[in-house]
């Protein structure tokens, strides 16, 4: 410890003399006290309230006050604050009773050596304990709130939704509006993700201001926000509660000096008349968002009986079970890195569709269509096959390759899901590190018992396990140290984070999930690397792997083979 190292220390004490050996012997020891002395409860509530306090010192007896409400004053105030007893001998049971009482210590006043060295060790727990409840405040919050735009998430909503349905049984209904920005995607793709995420990070602030404190507003989904509100009044508070949301979003978005102006599409479901619980409703509010674009309307409440007639969502439900059969299905790869060693280490694939007459058909859409219809078992089998033959080709030259496939839910609760995974393998002759298995904690958290036996399987054969999108979901740490993962993927939206126009880490959440996923030994890779300076700070916080179109862009195999001709990152 440093001589004259600061120390706040708030004495409970009646005897000047007491007061002043408990100072000296703390200045001995090489703290320099700022001290306030206090002798009953009330001056004792006061200090705690003005200021925080590193420890507070009490003596055991003092007229018409003691030490153990002394403690109960400290414990009631909430404040982790170390509470020592300094008094002289009272008695092994009054000692042991307020230790068990919650006293981190007692010091006998004819032994003052001993407070220094228990006040060193009560500080350094109490650091402890507030890192650990810091650490657990920032995981929480990565479980209920969205990384892009900070508002709460879908988890968040659904059980604030359930706490409204479990209220009063005279309650007001309530209104759930699905609000849909339309021309996201084409400011991803012709700005750049991070003038994307600006875009949701303004959107969202706009609707939470519109709304203040009338109703919840949640980032649910890409570019999807979610608005929960009472409405007393009905179908007139929803259809202003819609004039608020679109209104909200009228006025141009400035993205780093780009005007640009974005329409919406607000979807409408009521409780109770349209559900009573939360998936329900958001898939009622979706329908009714699918009917006001398929009409060209700014918003449409959900009407059972246009809820079948989705044209497009029909026709490619009956379409992708063809689409394999018909070679319409293809994969692209993108490079996945080792940070430190700069080098490939492996390959993500991810499937594309080529509809004849829809053209390029986003995974974002037919994936979710897949798992709904059951086609997910034969799209995914088809996915594992493909690229695994397509591996077997680089592995010739670069035998420690693996490929990482992206599975989900439904794939983890098929029984014989394990056994088509490793014949898959078995055809091209490769070894289970040849793969790895990507998901995400919300497909964890659907079942986790199978999720983990059937992991736990292909992992013995020596399959690879990454949780993708780590940060975003709301997994059990329970069931993570349970998971045989070898890897955690960070979310993008953590590494591509925008500030003031420039690129910036999320530091201090990207520390904390390389912090958790070493501690658990795991590798590190971090998504959505765009730029030198990303990648620079990302191997500064720990980071193992990563990816992202500063590395390599997702690309067909032809691409791939040039890349590997030429990149840097290719060499042997």
């Amino acid at each position: 410890m440093t001589n004259g190292q600061a120390l706040r220390v708030l004495i409970v004490e009646h005897e000047d003399d007491d007061v002043q050996l408990a100072l000296r012997e703390l200045r001995k020891q090489g703290w320099e006290p700022d001290f306030r002395v206090v002798a009953d409860a009330e001056t004792l509530a006061a200090a705690l309230r003005e200021r925080p306090w590193d420890v507070v010192l009490s003596d055991y007896n003092l007229p018409g006050f003691d030490a153990p409400h002394a403690l109960e004053v400290v414990q009631a105030s909430g404040i982790d604050t170390p509470f020592l007893v300094v008094s002289g001998s009272v008695g092994e049971d009054r000692a042991v009773a307020i230790m068990a009482a919650g006293a981190h210590d007692f010091v006998v006043k004819d032994h003052p050596g001993r407070l220094g060295p228990a006040i060193e060790r009560e500080l350094r727990e109490v650091a402890v304990r507030r890192e650990k409840a810091r650490a657990e405040e920032a995981l929480h919050r990565l479980a209920f709130h969205s990384a892009v735009t900070g508002l709460p998430n879908r988890a968040w909503v659904e059980q604030r939704f359930a706490e409204v349905a479990a209220g009063e049984s005279d309650a007001p209904a309530h209104a759930l509006l699905l609000v849909d920005l339309h021309r996201f995607r084409d400011v991803n793709y012709s700005l750049d993700q991070r003038r994307g995420d600006d875009l949701l990070r303004q959107a969202g602030a706009r609707l939470r201001d519109a709304f203040g404190d009338r109703a919840d507003v949640c980032h649910v989904s890409g570019d999807n926000f979610l608005v929960l509100l009472p409405i007393p009044r009905g179908a007139d508070d929803a259809a202003e509660a819609v004039r608020v949301a679109l209104g909200a979003l009228t006025a141009p978005f400035d993205l780093a000096g780009v005007q640009v102006e974005v329409s919406a599409t607000a979807g409408v479901a009521l409780s109770p008349e349209h559900g009573t619980d939360f998936l329900s409703l958001l898939r009622h509010a979706d329908v009714a968002c699918w009917t006001a674009r398929r009409a060209r309307a700014a918003a449409a409440t959900y009407d059972p009986k246009l809820d079948e007639f989705t044209p497009r969502r029909l026709r490619l439900v009956a379409d992708l079970r063809r689409a394999i059969d018909l070679g319409q299905l293809v994969l692209h790869y993108q490079p996945l890195v080792d940070l430190v060693g700069r080098r490939i280490v492996g390959i993500e694939a991810l499937v594309r569709w080529k509809h004849p007459e829809l053209g390029m058909v986003p995974p974002g859409e037919f994936i979710g269509l897949a798992e709904h219809t059951g086609a997910i078992r034969p799209l995914t089998e088809w996915v594992l096959q493909a690229a695994l033959r397509d591996l077997a080709r680089w592995r010739g030259r670069r035998p420690q390759f693996f490929v990482a496939v992206n599975v989900s839910a439904r794939n983890l609760a098929e029984p014989e899901f394990a056994d088509r995974v490793l014949a898959a393998l078995a055809a091209v002759d490769a070894p289970g590190s040849a793969l790895e298995l990507e998901i995400t904690e919300s497909t964890i958290m659907e079942d986790p018992d199978a999720a983990v036996a059937t992991l736990a399987r292909l992992a013995a054969a020596g399959v690879r396990v990454a949780i993708d999108d780590f940060g975003t979901g709301y997994s059990s740490m329970t069931y993570l140290r349970r998971l045989p993962a070898r890897t955690l993927k960070i979310d993008r939206s953590f590494v591509g984070a925008q500030r003031d126009g420039s690129p910036q880490v999320d530091r201090a959440i990207v520390r904390t999930i390389v912090d958790l996923g070493h501690a658990l030994d795991v590798q590190i890779t971090a998504e959505g690397i765009e730029d030198q300076q990303t990648l620079d700070v990302l191997v500064e916080l720990g980071c193992d792997q990563g990816q992202g179109f500063f590395i390599g862009r997702p690309m067909a195999p032809p691409d791939l083979d040039r890349w590997l001709a030429d990149s840097p990152w290719a060499r042997p």
